[in-house]
């Protein structure tokens, strides 16, 4: 079964949203990255802060992606695409698979 592992949003002031997490929520600061995004955590599932404007490009606040750890990535793909998922450009991080 698959694992939600992270739920990102876009912020206009990821500070201060990072802020409000932890305050209301009681969220644990995980990282900061040093391009941007903050990540913070419950114990099981992570909210990663992600700024509107990274890397030279701008994107409108909101619902980012939400991201799985699954166990059987090929088989995942085949079932996301037989569902109607479009293939989008794959990377390889750090032994993890985004697209």
């Amino acid at each position: 079964m698959a694992k939600i592992r992270h739920i990102a949003i876009r912020s206009d002031d990821v500070e201060a949203t990072a802020a409000f997490f932890q305050q209301v929520f009681g969220l644990q600061l995980v990282q900061r990255r040093d391009h941007g995004p903050i990540d913070l955590s419950d114990g099981d599932v992570n909210i990663t802060l992600l700024p509107t404007t990274m890397r030279g490009r701008t994107r409108p606040a909101g619902f980012e992606h939400i991201g799985f750890s699954v166990e059987d990535t090929p088989a995942t793909k085949e079932r996301l695409l037989k569902a109607g998922a479009e293939a989008l450009h794959p990377v390889a991080l750090g032994g993890a698979y985004y697209e």
